[in-house]
């Protein structure tokens, strides 16, 4: 089965299943990618080899993280997937759609429980620094009363710097700790999820982040808001409410107990979540 992959990006050393999978899907079938930024097409195996388009092979599989804006050649054919969707008014092009009911996304080993960790008076916001992800929102919703003692950590790339200034003043005037780190590498915010006593995330709008998947494999609870799209199942391990001091109230006070980090260790593995993955693909492929 030939696989042309679009929407992924190869060339980060770390990034989840949209820098894996098509190194996993290499292993079993001839996976190629599209990247857009450069407009170049490359066979995907332990590498990336530069193919023209005109010595591109008639791909049988087509499998986008979005719905591409350009023409993408020899797919005619293919049966296509699609996740997420950014455009609902192509959905209908796509033989099979992606969500959070039928594909959970695999986390990174370095993100697994292995031993007891002392938790610290944290907690961490674990998203790039951007109107998108509302730490704004956030930091003006909180009550120093009930953070007293409590120290946010911002984990993630200031993507908008004046936007960032804004939240450390807010925090700065209310007199509560805080700590921006940037961006980190995933050992290090495996470590930071493993300390802390919970994450908290109100963005604008978030599908079923992978970040809740890795925090839960860490036995660090979340507070997230309504916004935030995430399966009935990971709701009991956690708290989404819209009234961020009544949230925060509660989760410090909350003992989850190693439940979550046990239940996602065993079910969020790449290999296993991408074989389900590749099943459910194959199963809809047969019917068609």
């Amino acid at each position: 089965m030939k696989i042309l992959f679009s929407g992924f990006n190869l060339k980060r050393k770390e990034g989840g299943w949209v820098y894996t999978l098509p190194y996993w899907a290499a292993k079993n079938y001839s996976s190629y990618w599209i990247d857009f930024k450069e407009n170049k097409y490359f066979k995907v195996d332990k590498g990336l080899t530069e193919i023209q388009e005109r010595n591109l092979p008639e791909f049988d599989l087509f499998f986008s993280r979005a719905i591409p804006k350009i023409k993408i050649p020899k797919i005619k054919s293919a049966f296509k997937v699609v996740y997420p969707i950014l455009n609902r008014e192509k959905v209908f092009e796509y033989d099979l759609v992606l969500t959070s009911k039928n594909f959970e996304k695999p986390i990174s080993e370095k993100f697994f429980y292995y031993e007891e960790q002392a938790k610290e008076k944290t907690l961490v916001y674990p998203a790039s620094v951007y109107p998108t992800k509302n730490q704004y929102n956030f930091v003006s919703q909180l009550n120093p009363e009930t953070v007293k003692g409590i120290k946010f950590i911002f984990a993630g790339k200031i993507k908008e710097k004046k936007y960032a200034d804004r939240v450390k003043q807010t925090l700065k005037r209310k007199k509560i700790q805080y700590e921006f780190l940037g961006k980190i590498t995933q050992q290090e915010l495996g470590s930071l999820f493993r300390k802390a006593l919970g994450i908290c995330l109100f963005s604008v709008k978030d599908e079923n982040p992978r970040v809740i998947n890795e925090a839960l494999a860490c036995n660090c609870p979340f507070l997230i808001g309504p916004n935030v799209n995430i399966p009935t199942e990971k709701k009991k391990a956690g708290i989404q409410i819209n009234k961020i001091d009544e949230g925060l109230k509660k989760l410090l006070i909350t003992d989850y107990g190693k439940t979550p980090a046990q239940y996602y260790q065993g079910n969020l593995r790449e290999d296993l979540a991408y074989q389900k993955l590749f099943n459910l693909i194959l199963e809809k492929w047969k019917k068609e």
